[in-house]
């Protein structure tokens, strides 16, 4: 039986694991911010973690049950980012894990870093993070590319259902596409050229000392770069439709990231990636208003997310940067 850890039990819990000494105080706090586990900061004066356990069913998707599974594929994750980008890993150390009762513990971030989706939505950009992420995102592509052993552990990771279902869900919404949404959406799983983590979203980078920390493994695949690609950039996008007068930086913040992206490429760019690129980024704008995961914060521009992304998925551009060019025309005024 799995042991569903709270406030309550984690002292004795790590204490019979030896983890902590019975005479250390130590202060738990609950941590907001997991959609799909439990997260808890475990302190005392000299040192921190944070403990994560996942669950069976999603916590702030009721009903939605995700294998707990999951949870090795994350640790898995972890292990391989640092044996392969070594010093450029940017992902949390492993404290400890406990396959058993599907729990680990990893390194905590400094306490001033800030969250990237904070410093966006109120204006503050980080452009050198940006060059960063883009180049540890080719690095983590180029150096998993067409590795048998690496498709093996991760292509079934359960946790991606996650991220497909908080952009399929959607596809209902739109008949007259639904059926080419799904053959793009499904590329993923032809395209199979790399490990992806499928959620370097801002919501799950940490910014500290002029350089960042990536957190949250539960959605990683081996999939399609061009996948992950989309994912990132939608990102960057969806804020600017909210926040019109910073229009250009976000525009700026996506077209650096691919460019650098590409730039950093240690492997063969795949045949139609731009394509599949942009394809994957309209399904990621819609996700984020159409699906049963929303962002709250959209609500009110709705059909201007909707059009956008209409247009991105249904015109053929010859690059970043006409893409982004004919796009801006259709954001708020400033």
């Amino acid at each position: 039986m799995v042991l569903e850890l709270n406030k309550s039990n984690i002292i004795s819990y790590l204490r019979k694991r030896k983890i902590i000494a019975k005479n250390d105080n130590h202060k738990i706090k609950s941590l907001v911010g997991g959609n799909v586990n439990r997260l808890f900061l475990v302190q005392k004066k000299s040192s921190a973690f944070v403990i994560k356990q996942t669950t069976p069913e999603a916590v702030n998707f009721p009903g939605i049950e995700v294998s707990e599974e999951r949870n090795k594929y994350e640790v898995g994750a972890i292990k391989m980012i640092h044996k392969l980008l070594k010093q450029e890993a940017k992902v949390p150390q492993l404290f400890f894990e406990d396959t058993k009762n599907n729990i680990f513990a990893m390194s905590l971030i400094p306490q001033e870093a800030v969250l990237y989706q904070t410093e966006l939505m109120e204006g503050r950009f980080h452009f050198n993070i940006v060059s960063q992420l883009a180049k540890f995102t080719a690095e983590l592509h180029s150096k998993t590319y067409k590795n048998p052993q690496l498709r093996k552990n991760f292509a079934k990771n359960p946790g991606y259902k996650l991220r497909e279902i908080t952009t399929t869900t959607a596809f209902e919404k739109y008949p007259k596409l639904k059926k080419q949404f799904e053959e793009t959406f499904n590329k993923n799983y032809k395209n199979r050229f790399c490990f992806i983590d499928a959620d370097i979203t801002p919501k799950n980078i940490l910014i500290h000392n002029n350089t960042f920390t990536k957190v949250d493994f539960d959605a990683c695949t081996y999939g399609d770069p061009a996948h992950e690609l989309g994912i990132i950039l939608a990102h960057f996008l969806l804020p600017a439709i909210v926040n019109s007068q910073w229009k250009k930086e976000y525009l700026r913040c996506a077209k650096l990231f691919y460019n650098a992206y590409i730039k950093h490429c240690a492997y063969p760019i795949p045949d139609k990636f731009f394509m599949n690129m942009k394809n994957y980024l309209a399904l990621m704008m819609i996700g984020r208003i159409d699906s049963i995961f929303t962002f709250p914060w959209l609500k009110e521009k709705e059909h201007i997310v909707r059009k956008i992304a209409i247009e991105i998925f249904t015109r053929k551009y010859k690059d970043i940067d006409e893409l982004l060019k004919n796009i801006a025309l259709l954001f708020p005024k400033d």
